[in-house]
C-alpha cells in the first residue's frame, strides 16, 4: 500500500473528511442508524492511502444515503457538537 502524494489539495480533502467524521458519528448514534465505524477515520490516519480514502468517501457516500434531511436539520439545531469550521465543512459537503 502506498500513501497518497502530499498535494495540497488531498491533504485538504482528507482533513475535510477528518473533520466531518465525528459528526457522522454523532449522527450515527443519535440516531441509531447502526452503520460500521470507517477504520482509518476512526484512527485518525495522517498519510492515509488512495485506498483510505477511495472508502472513506465510500463511507461518506453511503451515511449520506441512511440520514435523512430531516435527521440533519434536526442534528445541526440540536447539537454542541459542531464547530465553524464543521459547520463549513458539512455545508461544503452538500
Amino acid at each position: 500500500m502506498s500513501t497518497l502524494p502530499e498535494s495540497d489539495e488531498s491533504a485538504a480533502e482528507w482533513q475535510e473528511l477528518l473533520l466531518l467524521y465525528p459528526l457522522y458519528c454523532a449522527l450515527d448514534r443519535e440516531f441509531v442508524i447502526e452503520f460500521p465505524r470507517c477504520s482509518d477515520l476512526e484512527g485518525g490516519v495522517e498519510a492515509p492511502t488512495q485506498e483510505s480514502v477511495e472508502q472513506a468517501q465510500q463511507w461518506f457516500a453511503d451515511m449520506d444515503q441512511r440520514i435523512q434531511v430531516h435527521q440533519l436539520r434536526q442534528f445541526l439545531q440540536t447539537t454542541t457538537l459542531t464547530s465553524e469550521n464543521g459547520l463549513r465543512a458539512m455545508l461544503q459537503h452538500y
